[in-house]
């Protein structure tokens, strides 16, 4: 194996959402059939879907078994299965056994990308996130945690992370994730529900011009090009160098958290805006490490911001 991608597709809630031509659509389903073509073309790869579906229950008692995990190997499918979460305070405790069970590479190049599709990672505490386990808890931290246990031992774990949600582009997500990728791609802002587009993915058929930077840009670009084309609101999409951003991104989040922690609890759950506009952001810290691709809102308070750090924070 030259590559491993991990999909990891949220469907626990609300996923509607309308196409550019007014149509609906779930937003989990498009990425499943997106994810199923990316497994099917990875002749050189193999790839995980773990779609997280609702969990319903046979005499409101016992689970049915509702995530459905699918493994591909070469191009073809090989394994497919019905499976249960197993903690309400854990994340991804199921799906990383069944990634250590099935990982089989030898390859110690062997490239590794986990993309997440769902709705924007809550900062702290965060129950009722899947709406079928009200009591499950998650956030950034649980996040985080449940990553690191998809880790092999004595390795960095993955090469790029993708989270395709809005506003997880900020300070405390990405200094959560540092030690465990050398990227990752978010948006700082609200991103639209159909979700970041993966089939750019087809370049890991060509390990010997493997570059993660020159990857995640090609998805970066797929995306923001689609979204602009129909979206009248702000497109904004950031790649996170980690190790560009080791030096000031720990002070960075540090004063980011500090400064959420003397508001409101309800700014948790209002929509991201520029860092830079906030007292506590000092550009200077994180001026290298950060690659934007950003189309300004045409209308409402946000019209007219031509220019934006590529970090977003709860004001």
């Amino acid at each position: 194996m030259d590559y491993t991608v991990i999909y990891l597709i949220h469907a626990d809630a609300n996923y509607l959402y309308h196409n550019q031509n007014g149509e609906p659509r779930q937003a989990d389903k498009k990425v499943l059939r997106e994810a199923k073509w990316v497994g099917k073309h990875a002749k050189n790869g193999e790839v995980f879907i773990f779609h997280l579906k609702p969990e319903t229950k046979i005499l409101y008692l016992f689970p049915r078994k509702d995530r459905r995990f699918l493994y591909y190997r070469n191009g073809e499918l090989t394994f497919k299965k019905n499976y249960s979460p197993h903690s309400k305070n854990k994340a991804f405790v199921t799906e990383a056994k069944l990634y250590q069970h099935f990982h089989q590479s030898e390859n110690a190049d062997n490239k590794k990308i986990l993309l997440y599709f769902g709705h924007e990672i809550p900062v702290e505490k965060g129950t009722h996130y899947y709406r079928s386990r009200p009591d499950a808890s998650f956030n950034t931290a649980l996040f985080a945690k449940g990553v690191r246990r998809f880790a092999e031992e004595n390795q960095n774990i993955f090469d790029l992370t993708v989270l395709s949600t809005c506003d997880n582009g900020n300070p405390l997500m990405i200094q959560a994730l540092a030690p465990v990728t050398n990227y990752v791609l978010a948006s700082p802002l609200n991103l639209h529900l159909s979700h970041i587009d993966t089939k750019a993915l087809h370049l890991l058929e060509k390990p010997a011009a493997f570059d993660t930077e020159k990857l995640a840009a090609a998805i970066a670009e797929n995306t923001y090009k689609r979204l602009s084309k129909f979206l009248q609101t702000a497109v904004s999409l950031s790649l996170y160098n980690e190790k560009e951003l080791k030096n000031g991104l720990p002070a960075l989040a540090t004063r980011y958290k500090s400064y959420i922690q003397g508001k409101d609890n309800s700014i948790l759950s209002t929509e991201n805006v520029d860092c830079r506009l906030l007292p506590f952001f000092n550009p200077e810290d994180i001026e290298k490490g950060v690659k934007t691709w950003y189309k300004p809102s045409r209308f409402g308070k946000k019209k007219g911001n031509e220019t934006f750090s590529g970090w977003g924070c709860k004001e």
